[in-house]
């Protein structure tokens, strides 16, 4: 298990990136949203998947249990497990229940981490990530990557970082 650690440094102060998990369907935005949510927060696992729910309940079981998850073949995030995750955000496309389903794998309401989704506006469904340039996407992720860190930082100067609740990006 590795044991290094992101480290901001500022005129004024040192602290710790905060470890959060994504949860996404494509590499391409994810590989985006990995350097753009850096440096305040530190992307340990990229969990991609569409429709089995099951990897990713076990991967996040594995995580929050202090283990380390098998990398994906497209190898995104720090996959620095030496301190577990506060925040775990699901991209959007995902319904609630799939949220609510690896949140319950891991104690539900006791999980100890704050969890955020993204939903669909109805009839809304995201443009194929393949027709879409790299330039389009960096686009896209400026602006999603500003959004979660405003919720993310909001629910941090709330005091509630790391207790259970879920989050609307």
């Amino acid at each position: 298990m590795s044991t290094t650690t992101t480290t901001i440094v500022t005129a004024t102060n040192t602290m710790e990136s905060t470890p959060i998990v994504l949860i996404g369907q494509t590499a391409r935005v994810a590989k985006f949203m990995v350097a753009k949510l850096l440096p305040e927060y530190e992307v340990f696992q990229v969990i991609k998947f569409i429709s089995d729910i099951e990897r990713a309940k076990g991967e996040v079981t594995t995580i929050m249990t202090g283990g380390e998850p098998a990398r994906d073949i497209d190898n995104l995030g720090s996959h620095n497990f030496s301190r577990l995750p506060k925040h775990i955000v699901f991209g959007k496309g995902y319904q609630i229940e799939y949220l609510e389903a690896v949140r319950d794998a891991v104690g539900g309401v006791d999980s100890g981490t704050s969890w955020y989704w993204a939903p669909l506006a109805e009839g809304e469904r995201p443009p194929p990530v393949d027709s879409l340039t790299d330039e389009q996407i960096s686009f896209a992720t400026d602006r999603i990557s500003a959004n979660v860190k405003r919720v993310l930082s909001s629910v941090q100067q709330a005091g509630k970082e790391g207790t259970d609740g879920i989050y609307e990006l």
